[in-house]
């Protein structure tokens, strides 16, 4: 039987969980109020905020019916309000069930209020365009992730395949997290059905951003290609210039977020000809290659790597079977890499540098749950960097930690 939990987010009240109007988490502040009834029906899937850059954040949401949408935001209290609405072509967002923009000129060191707007099209003709009731919004908050003392902190939840009590067991442990939480990879067993996609990928991200008061990064796993909906996938969520890889630098730390695609080979009969990742990875090689050339990754005080498939664990160990990703793992072997977190091995574990990797490995598991002793079952991981000292734990289901492990940088 559903949880009271899972009931709530069912009926779309992810958003309802206590989030101060302004302020940091854990301070004396009021809580937010949970959504209307005109937002419950409304929204369909609430509000995750997707970290993009060093100075801006991207929202999106779905609305249960075709609405217009826009964001409207503040850092001073409401005492100053800025708009952000989708559409660079002139043509804004309207008429859609699928909802983003991107809040440009965000301070990171300052909490973030915002609210998204909707208003349901009842008519969308080419001379008329008519509206069925009153713009229905909803307001949050994200909290400043780059806080005062300088320490970072993020988390990384891997290889879910839609086992949603894996959020149940460890996104308690996001409360003392800062800057954000990436989802690297294999969220989803695959893109079928919007209502499961909905409720499996889009309301644990709000949950996220929602109740913990979180960014989140999503790195894209090769189940996330699988299914009549992973070409749409872009359209449910913010991308950094539209693509599934990037790049941030916050607080001298470069972040390197990598999609390393799907894991068969193109002419795997079951795709019948329809993809082509031999030829984006070698294009987005390309681009790891410009990066690592970047002033910003060789001035970063640290250089962390995140990739959905990881590279060779050790001499004899497991390695990645596909060649498309060879090439990309030689740029990383003289790139010096402070760390790379990798996923997609259900298999948790650090591996420490040698001459075929010369940087450290850390890999969650997932997705199972029973037994925490088994390497196989689900892992939170947690990284801090504070001064010269980086941390990485791994978190089993219980909360104990299986991998406790610090690198100077």
């Amino acid at each position: 039987m559903m949880t009271n939990r899972r009931e709530f987010l069912r009926l779309s009240a992810v958003a309802a969980a206590a989030a101060p109007a302004l302020g940091v988490r854990g301070g004396a502040v009021s809580a937010a109020p949970e959504p209307s009834a005109a937002a419950s029906v409304m929204f369909s899937a609430f509000p995750h905020v997707q970290l993009l850059g060093g100075d801006s954040v991207g929202i999106a949401w779905v609305t249960a019916v075709r609405a217009t949408g826009r964001v409207t935001w503040s850092q001073d209290g409401w005492a100053t309000e800025h708009v952000a609405v989708h559409g660079e072509d002139g043509l804004l967002d309207a008429n859609s069930f699928n909802h983003k923009a991107v809040l440009r000129g965000v301070d990171l060191r300052k909490p973030l209020q915002y609210r998204v707007h909707s208003r349901r099209i009842g008519k969308f003709d080419v001379y008329g365009i008519g509206y069925a009731g009153d713009e229905v919004s909803y307001e949050s908050v994200m909290d400043a992730p780059l806080p005062d003392d300088g320490v970072l902190s993020w988390a990384m939840l891997n290889d879910i395949h839609d086992n949603l009590k894996v959020y149940d067991c460890f996104l308690s442990h996001l409360a003392d997290v800062r800057t954000m939480c990436i989802f690297n990879g294999d969220v989803m067993e695959d893109l079928t059905y919007e209502e499961k996609f909905k409720r499996d990928f889009l309301h644990p991200f709000a949950r996220v951003s929602q109740e913990y008061r979180l960014p989140v990064w999503f790195v894209r796993g090769n189940h996330d290609t699988r299914g009549s909906l992973a070409r749409q996938l872009r359209d449910y969520v913010v991308l950094q210039n539209n693509h599934y890889y990037g790049a941030v630098t916050l607080e001298g730390v470069r972040f390197v977020f990598v999609d390393t695609g799907e894991d068969k080979v193109d002419c795997t009969p079951v795709y019948q000809g329809v993809n082509d990742f031999d030829g984006y990875i070698a294009r987005e090689t390309e681009w790891v290659k410009r990066e690592v050339a970047s002033r910003e990754w060789k001035t970063a005080r640290a250089r962390i790597v995140v990739q959905h498939i990881p590279a060779p664990l050790c001499k004899d160990g497991w390695e990645p079977k596909l060649k498309r990703l060879d090439a990309l793992n030689e740029v990383w072997k003289t790139a010096n890499v402070t760390l790379m977190m990798g996923a997609h091995l259900h298999w948790w574990c650090w591996s420490d540098p040698w001459e075929g990797r010369p940087y450290p490995l850390v890999v969650g598991g997932g997705p199972y749950l029973g037994n925490p002793a088994k390497h196989n079952n689900a892992t939170l991981t947690k990284c801090r960097l504070e001064g010269r000292r980086l941390s990485a734990k791994v978190l089993d289901q219980t909360g104990k930690t299986v991998v406790d492990k610090e690198i100077r940088v």
